[in-house]
């Protein structure tokens, strides 16, 4: 796992690697809800959640293949520490801090399938550190366009001001472009919808929406799992060589040939793309650059011809691929 510096960023991260730990347990109608008090402590509740497989990431051994550490790394990085796991057959608490915990096991509270950990910030370990709750806001927004399955709330429950966020797409990404040109100027093709494909691949759940600009205005975000990849990598590398790969066959169907490659097409693109699977392998301990070159035919594949089809029904997208990159038209 990676936190980085010990500021209000790497905090952020240490919430990403705990969301990270515990998405895979969730089940219908998961809520995650993050409660923000003063004095740097953190709520956090996850409801429909299975919590039998949550706790059992306290034993969470490298050796295992499955190195899930964002829950004992919350643990460790904490100044005092509060988790209960409530099951069917029973509720298990641990209680401490500074590496002196206590276990504890009840009969059922009535509750089942939740888990509540309450945490203070170790200043000691993140110096000075003052959470932000429009920092937090914000990075857990953008955590549930990637989790398009579970709904996350924040709260804000400082004394100067309540605030309450309630983050839920199903869309995912594709929600996330919406919300990022709605934002901006008005779409050059106004009246043309944004492409979009959904599609999985040897487990992994791949979800691409983009806008395509009759200008420059280049804005591309890739995640792994609840990773961005500021780098790219072999997973957008393969959609940016899919639909140039297919706006070029498209283009050949009336007669041109277009220069077009991957760097010329992503200066015209606002395209967000996200992939889930188990195991995600990267490039570099900050991990901002997937690999998996495995995936880099079917991935290519798949975008061809799902953007050919897009252009087919999208013709003023076409012509403007066209207009701009053509090196030959039915005029010479």
């Amino acid at each position: 796992m990676f936190v980085g510096n010990l500021n209000v960023y790497g905090y952020l991260n240490l919430c990403r690697e705990f969301v990270e730990a515990v998405f895979p347990f969730a089940l219908e109608g998961a809520v995650m809800t993050f409660a923000y008090y003063p004095e740097n402590t953190m709520c956090i509740r996850l409801a429909h959640f299975d919590a039998n497989s949550i706790a059992a990431l306290l034993h969470n051994d490298q050796r295992s293949g499955n190195w899930k550490w964002g829950l004992q790394a919350m643990i460790a990085l904490s100044a005092d520490i509060q988790i209960s796991f409530a099951t069917a057959d029973g509720t298990m608490k641990l209680q401490g801090a500074c590496g002196d915990y206590e276990l504890d096991i009840s009969e059922n509270n009535g509750e089942a399938d939740v888990v509540v950990l309450q945490a203070v910030v170790d200043t000691a370990i993140f110096e000075g550190l003052e959470i932000s709750y429009a920092q937090l806001n914000t990075h857990l927004q953008r955590l549930a366009y990637l989790n398009p399955a579970v709904k996350i709330i924040t709260e804000d429950k400082t004394p100067e001001a309540f605030q309450r966020n309630i983050f839920h797409y199903p869309d995912g990404v594709i929600q996330q472009l919406r919300d990022y040109v709605a934002q901006g100027e008005p779409f050059y093709f106004d009246e043309v919808p944004a492409f979009s494909f959904t599609g999985e691949i040897d487990g992994c759940e791949i979800r691409v929406a983009c806008q395509v600009y009759n200008e420059e205005r280049s804005m591309i975000r890739s995640f792994a799992n609840n990773i961005e990849t500021r780098e790219g990598g072999t997973f957008l590398n393969s959609i940016l060589d899919g639909m140039a790969l297919a706006a070029k066959q498209q283009a050949w169907s009336e007669f041109h040939v277009l220069r077009l490659g991957r760097q010329s097409l992503a200066k015209k693109l606002i395209l967000f793309a996200a992939i889930r699977g188990e195991h995600m392998n990267y490039q570099g301990a900050t991990r901002s650059k997937l690999g998996m070159p495995e995936l880099q035919k079917p991935v290519k594949h798949l975008i061809c011809a799902a953007f050919a089809s897009y252009l087919a029904a999208n013709a003023k997208v076409l012509h403007s691929l066209i207009s701009t990159f053509s090196l030959r038209t039915d005029d010479e």
